[in-house]
């Protein structure tokens, strides 16, 4: 709460109020069918992790695919709310936060709502031990934001990202490995670096989002972008808690304790959306957002 008002306070204090010329009334409609639609599909998701699929249940997980009807084909309908999607036509923007963006966010917070419980039930910890373990995640998180917006002005969006997700990758690896019995100066480490990795992928995804729209579009790209990252982080944690129940669900002992190769499966799970947020990435272009990184790509010397 305190850190909250205070950067409630500091923002009125250095920020212009902007307006938009022609301002839009607030939705209730689309606001209501959205919210219903994401709400019921996370808790229909969560329910198969459980292995509770029942009919009604089965339904209002339908719903959060098509609210209008309830597990039939989706209906196109003209709507105001499609002058909402102009960002998205957007390369940067859509990479940032549709394609890849999405991906790595689903990832962080699938491995944010795994290493807790991994810690405390694979490895017998108490919550305050996990809790002080996640700590030095969050120090190399928090750490390497000193650095982090210099390493994008240094090699731009297209090569942070794609370097990024290979850093990303190679340091959750020993995730897969670690144990009950592994010792805390080699866990500690490799949270750290995973925290600093993921830190600076976030910092690279946040600018990029931004980098190429026009003034006018902003206030809509926004809205959809912070829509998009509370949709990424649910479904996220909806679908680590899935790819954690699912060793069971094969094997036929659904809610039999979970072992370390739950979390392993899990933590792969989140490694291989890792890996796949990097198809989007690899496409962008090496100019892209270099007004905002600085960043001018090395070209080719034209043959006399």
């Amino acid at each position: 709460m305190p850190i909250g008002i205070a950067g409630i306070v500091l923002v009125r204090m250095y920020f212009d109020r902007g307006r938009s010329v022609a301002p839009r009334p607030f939705d209730l409609l689309g606001f209501l069918l959205n919210g219903g639609a994401l709400g019921s599909l996370i808790f229909g998701i969560e329910s198969i992790s459980r292995n509770e699929i029942g009919r009604r249940r089965h339904r209002l997980h339908c719903s959060g695919i098509d609210p209008r009807h309830p597990c039939d084909p989706p209906r196109v309908e003209a709507s105001d709310a499609a002058a909402l999607a102009g960002p998205v036509q957007d390369p940067a923007f859509a990479v940032g936060t549709i394609h890849g963006g999405a991906l790595f966010r689903l990832s962080a917070s699938g491995t944010a709502f795994i290493l807790p419980v991994m810690f405390q039930v694979g490895s017998g910890m108490s919550a305050f031990g996990a809790g002080l373990l996640l700590g030095s995640y969050l120090a190399g998180d928090l750490g390497i934001k000193v650095v982090a917006n210099r390493i994008v002005r240094m090699f731009g969006f297209r090569n942070t990202l794609i370097g990024g997700t290979i850093v990303v990758g190679l340091t959750s690896i020993p995730l897969l490995l670690i144990g009950p019995q592994t010792p805390l100066w080699i866990v500690v480490p490799i949270l750290v670096a995973i925290g600093a990795s993921r830190s600076v992928q976030f910092t690279a995804l946040n600018s990029l989002i931004f980098a190429e729209l026009p003034a006018e579009q902003i206030s809509s790209a926004s809205a959809l972008n912070s829509m998009s990252h509370q949709v990424s982080s649910g479904i996220g944690v909806g679908l680590a808690a899935l790819a954690l129940a699912v060793p069971s669900l094969v094997q036929g002992q659904g809610g039999a304790t979970l072992t370390m190769f739950d979390f392993r499966v899990a933590l792969g799970f989140t490694l291989a959306l890792v890996v796949a947020s990097a198809l989007s990435y690899i496409s962008m272009s090496p100019q892209t957002g270099a007004h905002v990184t600085g960043h001018r790509p090395a070209e080719r010397k034209s043959e006399s």
